[in-house]
């Protein structure tokens, strides 16, 4: 390729995408002027006119230009049609107004200023005053409903006693293609995620039997791609990379397209927002300055909407922990009982307990008191009343000297009644006193002892307590204690969620016309994990479908650590559609607490399963 052709070539691009790309704006860009000679009109859509010499005579001028961008589209989509009335006289024109006639497969979607009056298909503007060299423009988006070759947008402009006419033509196809100059445009994925690479590859191709010269394909990348890199081929000219109206564009000279061939032109994008999540890429074909095809392509975009951390209220928990504890050795155990003494009275030497049982006998004696005194005849009454207080005072007596250790207690020497006992001490041992021995009977004695002598009354001996005994030492038992624990939030132990698949799948059906779920089914299909769940559910809405990632903490007594991300992916029957994949995730979960990501995004209408996982981190 000589340097002089590479510069001709970039010529013909550059005037061709200047042509094509650069739609003519309201009050923003301009035709060339008229063969009247009027100026062209200032970037800020009006022109001013050199003042005419002195003494010249003043007169009128109206020049009208329509001009429409695109001027061939397909069936639904938009052009920009101007009409703009430029006062080309030497005195001001006071009302200006231009009527646009649209063609019948033309509709009016938006139009600036708006319309003073509409009549069937034809729209009147008033434009205001002009001064001397000044313009003004009435821009319409009109959207083609049929096709139509060469359709005549018509418009009339009127100043004061001037007026002006002129017309452009519009075509509108079906099929996207005209002429022998094909272009087509694919995505590798259906589905991409916001912030995942796409790859894009555009066809030109030439189906006729002559070669073409000149070929230009204009890729105008969809709202939500960010053009990244476009590949360099060899049957390519020159290349360029722009951006117009927030969009990016990329221009390919192809030169010449012999007859019966192809050529690929690949390029690389960014997806860097989810838009209405429908990116649609727009190529056009053109040999020379006319455009002859185009075509769109209309692949999905999926986002990650927002994320919930639920967290419930954790009530502390109380645990009652019984342990059993050696209090200590029988020597130890028998000598904290020596220093500390039960609780006795200082008069009696005996417990409480036993004075209670004694009170408790004393009232009962009190009440059979009061029964025996009316059952006895009154000259009675004080004996038998002197004979029960005596019987209860003497049980009283008995019962208060019982040990209220009871029966496992060692057995203590004897006491003389009377003496004071004190629990803790040991009495001194009194002297024993001789008991003179006597002699036995003789058998002549008894045996002539008269039977009816009354018996000798004797006096028995004295008690003598016996010395105190050491106590028989025993092993002592376990201390039972009982201590109860509570447990708070920050007490728990913390555990790390490992790489897990998810509990259920979901089948469903979209229908993407109508924007909705025609069924759906729910099934499990891994084994739930321990300590933990993961579930997906599905949903539609505003047209798009909605998945939800739910990762639960099912531990009743630990916290989870999550760290990683939520996977999401779709297949259509066994091919993998798309993988979206969360934000990290880096939170700590109580029991029963949860972390919940959404998913949005569109697909063709089809059958599909959907999935979920969970990658923890490396």
């Amino acid at each position: 390729m000589t340097r002089s052709r590479v510069a001709s070539a970039a010529g013909v691009m550059l005037l061709a995408w200047a042509a094509l790309l650069v739609p003519a704006v309201a009050q923003t860009s301009s035709p060339s002027p008229s063969a009247s000679g009027s100026p062209a009109p200032s970037p800020s859509g009006s022109v001013t006119a050199s003042p005419s010499p002195s003494g010249a005579a003043e007169r009128e001028g109206l020049a009208l230009l329509v001009s429409a961008e695109p001027d061939t589209i397909d069936v639904g989509d938009e052009t920009v049609l101007v009409a703009q009335v430029s006062n080309t006289g030497t005195t001001t024109i006071d009302a200006a107004s231009v009527e646009v006639d649209l063609p019948e497969e033309l509709e009016l979607i938006t139009s600036f200023p708006a319309p003073a009056s509409t009549s069937g298909n034809s729209h009147a503007f008033d434009l205001g005053s002009l001064d001397p060299g000044e313009s003004a423009v009435a821009q319409i988006t009109a959207r083609g409903d049929a096709p139509v070759a060469g359709a005549v947008v018509a418009a009339s402009a009127t100043g004061g006693a001037t007026t002006a006419a002129d017309s452009t033509t519009v075509s509108v196809v079906e099929g996207g293609g005209v002429g022998t100059l094909t272009v087509s445009s694919r995505t590798r994925s259906v589905l991409a995620q916001v912030g995942d690479m796409v790859h894009y590859e555009v066809t030109v191709s030439n189906e006729g039997d002559e070669d073409l010269e000149n070929v230009l394909v204009v890729d105008v990348a969809p709202q939500e791609i960010d053009v990244f890199s476009v590949d360099i081929v060899d049957e390519v000219e020159a290349v360029q990379i722009g951006e117009s109206g927030g969009r990016h564009d990329i221009v390919w000279n192809v030169g010449s397209l012999p007859a019966g061939t192809s050529v690929r032109l690949p390029w690389d994008g960014r997806a860097a927002q989810a838009g209405d999540l429908r990116a649609v890429n727009s190529v056009r074909g053109l040999v020379g300055t006319t455009e002859t095809t185009r075509s769109t392509s209309e692949s999905f975009l999926g986002a990650e909407g927002a994320r919930d951390v639920e967290n419930p209220p954790f009530e502390p928990i109380e645990k009652k922990i019984v342990t059993f504890e050696d209090p200590g050795t029988a020597g130890e155990v028998a000598q904290r009982a020596a220093t500390q003494p039960g609780v006795v009275l200082p008069f009696t030497g005996t417990s409480v307990s036993s004075l209670l049982l004694a009170a408790v006998l004393l009232v009962f004696g009190g009440l059979l008191l009061l029964v025996g005194a009316q059952l006895v005849a009154p000259e009675s009454r004080k004996a038998v009343a002197a004979a029960i207080l005596a019987g209860l005072i003497g049980a009283a007596c008995v019962s208060s000297g019982d040990d209220p250790a009871g029966d496992a207690a060692p057995q203590a020497s004897p006491r003389v009644k009377g003496e004071r006992i004190v629990r803790g001490e040991s009495p001194e041992p009194e002297a024993e006193t001789p008991v003179p021995a006597t002699p036995p009977p003789s058998p002549t004695a008894t045996a002539t002892a008269a039977p009816t002598a009354p018996p000798t009354t004797t006096t028995p001996p004295p008690v003598v307590a016996a010395p105190p005994t050491a106590p028989v030492p025993v092993d002592p038992a376990p201390v039972r204690v009982v201590r109860v624990v509570t447990t708070e939030l920050e007490d728990l132990p913390v555990e790390t969620q490992e790489s897990r698949d998810g509990d259920n799948t979901i089948s469903f059906g979209w229908d993407e016309a109508a924007g909705g779920v025609t069924s759906a089914s729910s099934g499990t299909r891994f084994v739930r994990g321990s300590g933990s769940e993961l579930l997906t559910d599905l949903s539609s809405n505003g047209g798009a479908i909605v998945n939800r990632l739910t990762l639960r903490n099912t531990r009743e007594a630990a916290r989870l650590s999550v760290e990683g991300r939520l996977v999401h992916e779709v297949y259509s029957g066994s091919t993998l559609v798309a993988r979206l994949r969360s934000e990290p995730v880096d939170v700590v979960l109580a029991p029963g607490g949860a972390v919940v990501a959404r998913f949005s995004y569109l697909l063709p209408a089809g059958d599909y399963v959907v999935q979920t996982s969970f990658e923890a981190s490396q």
